[in-house]
C-alpha cells in the first residue's frame, strides 16, 4: 500500500488524458520469479489517477512503467516474506479486516465502498493485509524485544508524537574543512549571536546572514518531529530546549544558530502500543525494506513485456 501511495504521491503529479493508459486486459506485463504481472494490474494503479490532460508518449511510458515496478517490487516482497516467514493465521487477517471496517464506519463509509475507491477488491486487500503480518513477523524475529525498548526509550519524544518548531540561523561550512576554516566560520556565527544579544531581531538577522534557504521565511523551518526531518544534531539540540531559548550547534552543514519558537507536547506513549512502530521505525532507519528488494532484484529472474 505504501509503495502504491508513493506511485501516486510522486510519479503521478500531472494528471493523465482519459484512455491515453487503456491497457489490453489480460496480456503478460511482467513475470517476477515465474509469478505473472497482468497489464490490467497495471492499469488499475494508473486508474487510481484521474484522467484529465494528456501527456507525451515518451512520459506515458515512464509513468506505465513506475506503475510496473510497484508492482514488481510487491511481488519481491511477497516472495520473501513468504519464504521467510512461513505461515500467517487467517483469523488475524479477519481481526484486522474487522479493524479496519470498524475503523471506516466511524467516517460513515463501509468496506465496499472503500475498495471500490482504492480500485481494489477484497482478495487483493487480504494479500496486503497478509504481506503486512508477515512484515511485522519477519521484524519481531530479527529486531529483538531489549533491542526494540532501547530505541523507543531512547527516542521517545519522536513516538509520542512531540514537535518542536524552529528557526535557525545557517553559516555553512565544506564537508572537509581545515581548522582554520573551522575557526572563521565559529567566529561568524559567535559574532551573529551577539548581535542577536545586543537587541536586533533573529528575524533580521536571518534574511542578512543565514545560508539556508528559510533564511526567505525570516529562518523558520517549521514544526518538525525528532526524526527524520532535521538532521539529527539539530533535533537533539531542539528538543532539550525549552521556548524562546537560543543555543549554537554544529552539524554536518556547518553552525546553525538555532532558537526554538514552539512546542507541541504531542500525546505520551506507551511501549505496549506502539511497540509495532518502532520496529517500523528502526527498519526504515536501517533501510531494511530496501535492502532486501535490492537483494530480491539482485537474484531474481524478472522479465518485462510491457510496452515492448
Amino acid at each position: 500500500m505504501s509503495l502504491r501511495l508513493a506511485f501516486l504521491v510522486l510519479v503521478c503529479a500531472p494528471a493523465f488524458a482519459r484512455g491515453q493508459f487503456s491497457l489490453p486486459i489480460d496480456r503478460v506485463a511482467a513475470t517476477v520469479n515465474g509469478e505473472k504481472i497482468t497489464e490490467s494490474q497495471v492499469k488499475s494503479i494508473l486508474d487510481q489517477r484521474p484522467l484529465v490532460t494528456p501527456v507525451p508518449e515518451s512520459e506515458a511510458r515512464a509513468i506505465r512503467k513506475a506503475a510496473l515496478d510497484i508492482l514488481i517490487e510487491e511481488a519481491l516482497m511477497r516472495q520473501f516474506l513468504r519464504a521467510n516467514v512461513q505461515y500467517v493465521n487467517e483469523a488475524e487477517i479477519d481481526r484486522v479486516l474487522d479493524t479496519v471496517s470498524a475503523s471506516l464506519q466511524k467516517k460513515n463509509q463501509t468496506l465496499e465502498e472503500f475498495l471500490r475507491g482504492e480500485k481494489q477488491n477484497l482478495k487483493q486487500l487480504r494479500e496486503d493485509i497478509a504481506a503486512k503480518l508477515r512484515w511485522q513477523e519477519y521484524l519481531t524475529k530479527r529486531l529483538s524485544e531489549v533491542e526494540v525498548l532501547n530505541y523507543y526509550q531512547q527516542f521517545k519524544p519522536y513516538f509520542d508524537m512531540r514537535r518542536v518548531r524552529a528557526s535557525h540561523i545557517l553559516v555553512s561550512m565544506p564537508v572537509v574543512a581545515d581548522v582554520s576554516t573551522k575557526q572563521a566560520t565559529a567566529n561568524k556565527v559567535e559574532a551573529i549571536r551577539q548581535k542577536l544579544n545586543a537587541g536586533e531581531t533573529f528575524e533580521k538577522l536571518a534574511r542578512e546572514h543565514s545560508d539556508c534557504p528559510s533564511k526567505d521565511k525570516d529562518g523558520d523551518i517549521g514544526f518538525f518531529r525528532y526524526k527524520f526531518m532535521v538532521v539529527e544534531p539539530v533535533a537533539r539540540a531542539a528538543f532539550e530546549m525549552k521556548k524562546g531559548e537560543t543555543r549554537i550547534i554544529e552539524s554536518e552543514f556547518g553552525w546553525h544558530l538555532l532558537r526554538v519558537t514552539d512546542i507541541d507536547p504531542g500525546q505520551p506513549s506507551t511501549f505496549p502500543a506502539v511497540k509495532d512502530f518502532v520496529r517500523e521505525t528502526i527498519a526504515q532507519e536501517r533501510q531494511m525494506y530496501r535492502e532486501i528488494l535490492k537483494s530480491q532484484r539482485e537474484n531474481s529472474k524478472i522479465q518485462i513485456e510491457l510496452d515492448r
